[in-house]
């Protein structure tokens, strides 16, 4: 057999014997270099454990006397034909409108608030005959004097005679802000005092506080006085008592002890 190795074999034969030292090599370089490890960051500690304290609930109710009435009224006509009526309820309107500015009301606090033109029918026959219109018009003031509210209120029902309709008034707190702050302060300090309590009961000394959480009680809906209670006074003014509404705050304070 002929042993002698051609040109293409001893190609090949040369650059597997290259490969082979560079591995060799390079396993020899990695075997001298010092030995690096490493190691994850710990995991950052938690704590589930509790903070020692006592969570209580403090509630704190105060009263106002509201500061401003909310009056409804306006008009109504009943005429037999529609251009007639409602040309009285205008006039009747702009009556109104024009006694409640001069008596103080702001253009700002005056607001139409209803408009209705129905037929008056006669349903004694079999079918229902047409027997004249009925014009109603609506107001809505807001008056801010309400040592004056029932001179007020005389003064419109007046201006418009028999055409008057008081649908209702209602007194209402439109600023509520100082009793707020003070039911806030009055309910924390009933919270302090159950915390306190507990704290003694426990044999600790109450810490400081770690959350407050703040439930506020709408005021309960102001009385709406029907037509005929507010029309009962003939003269002079109408007789009013606002009476007082409540604002209610209601409080979960934790405290830590120490």
């Amino acid at each position: 057999m002929d042993t002698r190795l051609t040109p293409r074999l001893l190609g090949v034969t040369l650059v597997a014997a290259l490969v082979f030292v560079a591995a060799i090599v390079a396993i020899a370089v990695l075997a001298a270099r010092p030995a690096t490890a490493t190691a994850a960051p710990p995991a950052a500690a938690t704590s589930t454990a509790p903070i020692p304290g006592v969570t209580v609930s403090g509630r704190a109710q105060v009263e106002g006397v509201p500061d401003t009435l909310r009056l409804d009224m306006g008009v109504n006509v009943v005429e037999d034909d529609v251009e007639t009526a409602l040309a009285k309820a205008n006039e009747a309107t702009a009556k109104l409108h024009k006694t409640l500015r001069d008596n103080g009301v702001a253009e700002r606090d005056l607001a139409s608030t209803g408009l209705s033109i129905q037929p008056q029918l006669d349903w004694r026959s079999n079918s229902p005959t047409v027997t004249g219109y009925q014009v109603s018009q609506t107001v809505t003031a807001r008056l801010r004097d309400t040592d004056r509210a029932g001179a007020v209120i005389n003064a419109a029902a007046n201006s418009t005679g028999n055409t008057t309709i008081i649908n209702s008034i209602a007194w209402d707190l439109e600023d509520n802000t100082a009793l707020l702050a003070d039911a806030r302060d009055r309910a924390i300090a009933d919270a302090r005092t159950k915390a306190e309590q507990y704290a003694r009961a426990a044999g600790r000394s109450l810490g400081a506080v770690v959350s407050i959480t703040e439930s506020t009680t709408a005021p309960p809906q102001p009385y709406a006085y029907g037509a005929a209670e507010a029309q009962d006074s003939a003269a002079g003014a109408v007789p009013l008592a606002p009476g007082t509404q409540a604002v209610a705050v209601e409080v979960q304070v934790v405290y830590a002890f120490d």
